[in-house]
């Protein structure tokens, strides 16, 4: 396999898996999205449209032959992955937090909070199905699935600079954000971003160039780390919120902010680790 052939691949896969949970959306009839929109489908639609997007950034010569603008196609596959933001949030809230009710001793979880917790995220799991229906008919969300269609059948190649010293102007990239960061979870943020698009870069290289695995690894390392940063500070402000809501019967805000201390502490961890992750 020749790089042209790699990219050719990769874009074809994730249009495929893209386009098929989009598919299943628009198909689901009324009542039915939200069993539609399993914790999977939401995980491997989005991340397919990030992978996308990615690689549209990082290899915009080789998306030339686009009937459409390319800046437009990144916005409507913006859209569509941030309609589906909120679905994805609550779900790892939920596999996280009520994860950690469950491995603290008896004696730390004081009154009815983990059934609070699941109340309120399948509450909030519901709103974000409802964004999902009255969105997914828009113009945007149907562009989207136009390119998608369009890449699954005539996928583009790769053209322009060495793959190679493409990765290490990523690199480079998320070396700077880190640096510049100091710290901040929004600017570490950005960093992630930048780790993600390194990441899916060298990813795709992987079955033509041996030396891309370094840089998979290390991109690995900055993806994972800020992400769990990142998952932290969306339960910082969940569970503040939670908390602030109050007034249910039997409710005790000790095991709430036991679980709010905790997130706020990873996030303290990771800032302070963010400077060596290169």
């Amino acid at each position: 396999m020749m790089p042209d052939d790699a990219l050719t691949a990769y874009v074809h896969e994730h249009s495929e898996l893209a386009l098929r949970g989009l598919l299943c959306i628009e198909r689901a009839g009324e009542g039915e999205l939200e069993q539609e929109l399993t914790v999977e489908t939401v995980h491997e639609t989005r991340t397919s449209l990030r992978r996308l997007r990615a690689t549209l950034r990082t290899f915009p010569e080789s998306f030339a032959q686009l009937a459409r603008d390319p800046a437009r196609t990144d916005r409507d596959l913006r859209f569509v992955a941030r309609t589906l933001s909120e679905l994805r949030d609550t779900d790892v809230l939920a596999q996280d937090l009520l994860a950690q009710i469950e491995a603290l001793p008896a004696s730390l979880v004081l009154g009815p909070v983990r059934e609070d917790l699941a109340d309120a995220l399948a509450s909030r799991r519901r709103t974000a199905v409802a964004h999902v229906a009255a969105r997914h008919d828009s113009a945007r969300w149907r562009g989207a699935v136009d390119q998608l269609r369009s890449w699954q059948q005539d996928p583009p190649r790769l053209v322009g600079r060495a793959p190679l010293r493409l990765l290490e102007g990523v690199r480079d990239e998320v070396r700077g954000r880190l640096r510049a960061a100091h710290g901040a979870p929004h600017a570490l943020h950005s960093a992630r971003k930048a780790a993600k698009r390194w990441r899916y870069a060298a990813e795709l290289l992987l079955p033509v160039a041996p030396g891309a695995a370094a840089d998979y690894d290390a991109a690995t390392t900055v993806h994972v780390q800020l992400g769990q940063l990142q998952d932290a500070v969306v339960a910082t402000g969940f569970l503040l919120e939670h908390a602030h809501a109050g007034g249910r019967r039997g409710h005790n805000a000790f095991t709430t902010g036991l679980l709010h201390q905790r997130a706020q502490q990873r996030i303290q961890d990771i800032t302070a680790q963010a400077p060596q992750l290169l």
